[in-house]
């Protein structure tokens, strides 16, 4: 779902996936962050913040109930957070880790509220965490610096476009029409074995293992990825 307007600067888009399907979520390298509020059996709510990830990373679901998501951008985490976005990276640190105690006073989300009002909630700690409406994010390519990437994002200038090519060649291959070849050239890579490489890299399978898990159209990533 796409976020409200005075958000834009700062949230992609805001998603809710209920239990059912496979048991694991195998997520793919990521530079942009997530609000995530998990709700467990037996009553339990799970609130974290989650930082960019490096690598790819085995997610249990067998006792999630449904996730609800807010999916930040890139850059977003130096707006909403005091700490180096690379304080934040290949972790999920719960929220009263996360932020001032003060703007969690009023933060109102349980295991038994509706997706609808935890999103709510969510984008509310959002904006005011950013303390204001709305606060634009410049590219990457505009904060090209490394420093600045890690403090930002919380990778290497490398390696955040690597994962956004990467997302670009999984993108491409949901409709699973395209050749691996077609699909490495018109990603950025220098040939199929340069794309078959990365994937080994950055997922720790070939494209084709990747593909025959299914998980082409199950990972988490960007709503359009972009060049």
């Amino acid at each position: 779902m796409p976020p409200p307007a005075y958000l834009r600067g700062l949230v992609e888009h805001t998603f809710v996936e209920y239990a059912g399907g496979p048991t694991e979520w195998r997520v793919v390298p990521d530079s942009s962050p997530h609000l995530m509020a998990t709700v467990l059996d037996g009553g339990r709510l799970r609130a974290a913040l989650v930082g960019a990830r490096s690598r790819a990373a085995i997610i249990d679901r067998r006792e999630r109930i449904a996730t609800v998501g807010i999916r930040l951008l890139p850059g977003a985490l130096a707006v909403i957070v005091k700490d180096s976005a690379r304080e934040f990276l290949d972790c999920a640190v719960p929220l009263a880790d996360a932020f001032p105690a003060g703007l969690l006073t009023h933060l109102e989300i349980s295991a038994d509220a509706p997706p609808s009002h935890i999103v709510a909630e969510l984008l509310r700690l959002v904006r005011r965490a950013a303390s204001a409406p709305a606060v634009p994010c410049a590219s990457l390519a505009e904060r090209a610096t490394r420093e600045r990437s890690h403090r930002e994002i919380g990778l290497s200038p490398k390696r955040a476009m690597r994962i956004q090519r990467l997302h670009r060649a999984l993108w491409a291959a949901r409709p699973r029409t395209l050749s691996w070849a077609t699909i490495a050239h018109s990603s950025g890579y220098a040939d199929q074995a340069h794309l078959t490489r990365e994937c080994r890299s950055l997922l720790g399978d070939t494209p084709v293992q990747w593909l025959a898990r299914g998980s082409a159209d199950l990972f988490k990533t960007a709503t359009r990825p972009t060049d």
